[in-house]
């Protein structure tokens, strides 16, 4: 590693440090005073607080890397073109490329190692996170169990369960309906029932009915005060459901994704999740390989004021698009990889794009033809 790489890499460390601290440092700040009532009414412990937000660093970290790394590129960059440390580093007969290939580097090394801990570190430090919160702080008996209205679930043998409220707790649910398919198109059986309990190994239905239906319609009905019924069924799949993607690696949310479509339901919303899991990581990249020309060309139009806000708009507005794509793909709109690395591959171009017109004037250059002379002497 030359000298020139290690004061590169020393300015723009030096920076991103800084930037990523600030970024994390106020994502505290602002959800700490998000749950300050919730602290005062449960009577949480300073420790409790402490291990809480310990314990959530890495997914904090996680989301707020892409905009620290677009601002310490943006800074660096821009501070070396307006101290002419950049036009002294040219005039050495450096290329930009050799220049910021350094930076560039180690947003692709970054990217890799967040992609890695965001398999084995961030879903184990995030459970443990929401376990003291949950049940440490909110005393609730299971984290990520928490009491659930309107759930419809498919079990493996085809059945499909319409459940009012389910109460994890006391592993009992209210309001049941058990639609029993054969082929998985004809009705065949439909049980009702106002309360359904766990007790080892089956569910015990309280004030219902059973309905046997044929080609024709209704066959038999027979009502009950108290039936025990044994399905494939355990109150810890209707907690799967609830489990969130961030305490889930990349192996368990495919598994989970294919494991709903093997029920029957649509398992879309599950695949834009693991898309982005892997997508958002090289957001990293993306917005090193943007504030790089981005820099210069907002250098010369104003101080490094005038690039750190020009790059948190810029942040903002990747935000907002990539979050629009996700929407678009959890309501079906776009194919679940599209939905998670549109936005990589929109910004992408655009970073290519500003590289490709470093040398211009202006901040986005755009395509411009030479009219042809009608002068008879040209």
């Amino acid at each position: 590693m030359t000298i020139l790489t290690r004061y590169i890499l020393n300015e723009f460390f030096r920076t991103l440090l800084l930037a990523v601290s600030s970024m994390m440092g106020l994502y505290v700040v602002i959800d700490f005073f998000e749950k300050i009532d919730e602290y005062v009414v449960f009577k949480a412990t300073v420790f409790q607080c402490l291990g809480y937000y310990f314990f959530k660093l890495p997914l904090i970290a996680f989301f707020m890397a892409p905009v620290a790394f677009l601002l310490a590129t943006v800074i660096t960059i821009g501070a070396f073109s307006k101290s002419n440390e950049l036009t002294a580093m040219k005039s050495c007969g450096l290329s930009l490329m050799h220049v910021t290939a350094p930076i560039l580097l180690a947003a692709l090394v970054f990217s890799a190692i967040t992609l890695l801990s965001n398999e084995f570190i961030v879903p184990f430090t995030t459970r443990k996170a929401n376990h003291i919160f949950h049940v440490q702080i909110r005393k609730e008996r299971l984290q990520g169990m928490q009491q659930r209205d309107k759930i419809w679930y498919r079990s493996n043998d085809g059945a499909v369960w319409q459940i009012g409220l389910f109460n994890p707790k006391k592993q009992e649910m209210q309001n049941i309906s058990i639609f029993k398919y054969q082929g998985g198109e004809n009705l065949t059986e439909r049980i009702d029932a106002s309360k359904a309990v766990w007790r080892n190994g089956y569910w015990m239905l309280f004030n219902g009915s059973i309905r046997i239906f044929d080609a024709l319609g209704t066959k038999d009905i027979e009502t009950f005060t108290k039936r025990k019924i044994y399905f494939p069924v355990n109150p810890e799949d209707f907690n799967q459901v609830k489990t969130r993607k961030e305490e889930m690696t990349l192996r368990e949310l495919l598994a989970f994704a294919q494991k709903v479509k093997k029920e029957g339901m649509d398992n879309s919303r599950y695949l834009v999740d693991f898309h982005h899991k892997i997508s958002y990581p090289f957001i990293s990249l993306i917005t090193a390989l943007i504030g790089v020309p981005f820099s210069l060309k907002s250098a010369r139009s104003g101080g490094v004021i005038f690039c750190v806000g020009l790059s948190i708009i810029l942040g903002f507005s990747y935000y907002f698009i990539f979050s629009l794509g996700i929407s678009l793909g959890y309501g079906g709109t776009l194919p679940p990889f599209l939905a998670a690395w549109g936005t990589n591959l929109i910004f992408s171009a655009l970073g290519l794009y500003l590289i490709l017109t470093i040398d211009s004037e202006t901040l986005l250059p755009s395509f411009s033809f030479k009219k042809k002379s009608t002068d008879p002497a040209s």
